[in-house]
């Protein structure tokens, strides 16, 4: 049973790590077809976060680095989450790591606010919605395609 959750541990952190990896990668041109961050960007939850946790203002910069952190947190976390989860799916509900994509977009969108680290989504703009979708379905395919590519190691071996 240790081995099995050492295996599934590992294997949904570093399907996680390239997720947010892709999710990373993915940003520039998320801000760059907006024209601007997202109420949901690394930096603005970081700020929103200390600010209404601590009454603490970050610089821009201290923000970016703190939001950044923060992401390579939660998305190995959740790498890990799923991992330990995906068995209990059906097949099909894996497939292209829609349940997992959309899953943190519903959680994404319903917790950030409550939590007050974003504006309410009703605020946001379409492109700003769906680019939203575009994030999270992608750290989920990501995600996915790392769980599905890794074979199980065989008795013994």
């Amino acid at each position: 049973m240790e081995q099995h959750s050492a295996r599934v541990l590992t294997r949904g952190l570093a399907a996680g790590a390239l997720g947010t990896l892709a999710l990373s990668a993915w940003e520039p041109l998320r801000d760059g077809l907006l024209g601007h961050p997202p109420p949901y960007s690394v930096r603005d939850i970081a700020t929103r976060a200390l600010l209404n946790i601590w009454g603490i203002r970050l610089a821009p910069r201290a923000a970016q680095r703190l939001g950044l952190l923060m992401r390579w947190l939660y998305g190995p976390a959740l790498g890990v989450l799923y991992a330990g989860l995906r068995p209990a799916l059906p097949p099909a509900a894996r497939r292209w790591g829609l349940v997992l994509g959309t899953g943190v977009g519903l959680f994404e969108q319903l917790a950030f606010p409550l939590l007050r680290v974003t504006t309410p989504p009703r605020t946001w703009t379409p492109a700003e919605h769906t680019l939203l979708a575009v994030q999270v379905l992608l750290h989920g395919l990501v995600t996915e395609a790392v769980l599905s590519g890794a074979r199980p190691a065989m008795p013994g071996t």
